[in-house]
Order: structure tokens, then sequence, then C-alpha cells
């Protein structure tokens, strides 16, 4: 059984990238310009993890009823990364 779990997150990554790699070739087509490139997964990829270690301290901060401001300010800062990415993304295409 472990085996075939392996295969088939193989194979969904395997079908996830393709996906991603014929989107990416279409809109460089269409609009001139690649959205999966390593800037904007890095962008994107940032944004993530302050959104998740943000969430995971504000709710440690909730449970040991402390300063629940860093967490929040962690996911403020990687909701305007994942902004920030919507609006190159945005002004980037016609």
């Amino acid at each position: 059984m472990v085996v075939l779990s392996i295969i088939g997150v193989i194979v969904f990554l395997a079908i996830l990238f393709a996906s991603i790699k014929k989107l990416d070739t279409y809109t460089d087509e269409k609009f001139g310009y690649q959205f999966f490139d390593s800037s904007n997964i890095a962008l994107i990829t940032i944004g993530a993890w302050l959104c998740y270690f943000g969430y995971d301290w504000y709710m440690d901060a909730v449970k040991e009823g402390s300063d629940t401001l860093n967490g929040i300010l962690m996911m403020a800062i990687g909701t305007i990364f994942y902004l920030l990415q919507i609006f190159i993304n945005f002004s980037s295409t016609n």
C-alpha cells in the first residue's frame, strides 16, 4: 500500500508539473509573460511560509494567553506578498 501511495504522489506531481508548464507556455505565447518563473514562485513561497508560521505563532499565543500581535503581523506581511504577486501578474499582462 505504501508503494501505491508513493507512485500515486509521483504521478500526481508529474501531472501537476506538466499542467503548470503547459499553462506557462500558453500564457507566455498569449500575454508574453510567464507566471511561474523563479521570482514569482519565490514570492508566493515566502508569502505562504509567513502566513503559515504567523498562524502557528498566533495560535500558540492564544493557547498561552500571550501577545498575538506577532502572528497577526506575520500573516499580514504574507498577505501583502500575495497581493503584490497578484498586482505584478495583472500589471505584466495586457
